[in-house]
């Protein structure tokens, strides 16, 4: 009997900050969150500021009700933990997990974390990372170039770092990060060219990187108002 394999050429990725979701108007709306990740259709996503148990929004285990409506495996890493449920960051895949690690990173101010996933693509592994960078330049600095881009250049096989970076592309460590690793945005093939904030979006703060390992086939950015910020999609192939 003759073995047949099917190979993924290309993968979808979105990156999308979903304000543990709290929709523009300011109103709990995490169904909406759900239809416009419907929408995109991804292979894998990568959220920021996700709620597990947490009282203002309603004790749900946000990541979990997003995998169940798209039928997705997932990942949740707390940023902070509280007396009652968590806050952080999540990976959502269609394609096996098989591993994680929820790296914490230096910060003074609200803490924060990057989220890395091993995920099986045909017989490739691809490693995901996400975070969601501090507001302060210093410590985004010693977030990204001391623990984040050491994880992610030491990676033999595809990698992609995504999420909400907190900094426009000017900023120095993004400079650096672009310096190392593609920015997916130079394939951009949309009309819109800010994530944020997403009712007037005059600033780029989300991103998705990926290695020499991978090239990019396209890149845009979606338009909605289920948060204050536009998630980010790139067609990759590895």
């Amino acid at each position: 009997m003759q073995v047949r394999f099917f190979v993924i050429t290309e993968i979808l990725i979105a990156t999308y900050n979903i304000r543990h979701g709290v929709n523009i108007a300011g109103e709990l709306a995490l169904d909406a969150t759900a239809s416009v990740l419907a929408q995109i259709d991804p292979q894998i996503i990568s959220l920021q500021e996700v709620d597990c148990l947490r009282p203002r929004s309603d004790f749900v285990n946000q990541t979990a009700f997003l995998a169940q409506k798209l039928d997705m495996e997932y990942v949740f890493g707390a940023s902070i933990r509280y007396h009652t449920g968590a806050y952080g960051n999540a990976i959502l895949s269609k394609l096996p997990i098989i591993s994680s690690t929820n790296h914490l990173l230096p910060s003074i101010m609200e803490s924060r974390a990057c989220l890395e996933v091993k995920i099986i693509i045909d017989n490739s592994i691809l490693t995901v990372f996400n975070t969601h960078l501090s507001l302060n330049n210093q410590e985004r600095s010693r977030q990204l170039n001391d623990i984040i881009l050491p994880l992610v250049m030491k990676q033999k096989n595809p990698a992609v770092l995504c999420g909400d970076f907190n900094a426009p592309d000017s900023a120095e460590e993004i400079k650096s990060a672009a310096k190392q690793l593609q920015d997916t945005f130079k394939n951009n093939t949309g009309l819109i060219v800010n994530t944020y904030s997403a009712a007037d979006p005059q600033v780029r703060i989300d991103y998705i990187f990926i290695n020499s390992h991978c090239q990019c086939r396209s890149f845009y950015i979606v338009d909605s108002l289920a948060s204050d910020h536009l998630p980010a999609v790139a067609s990759i192939s590895i």
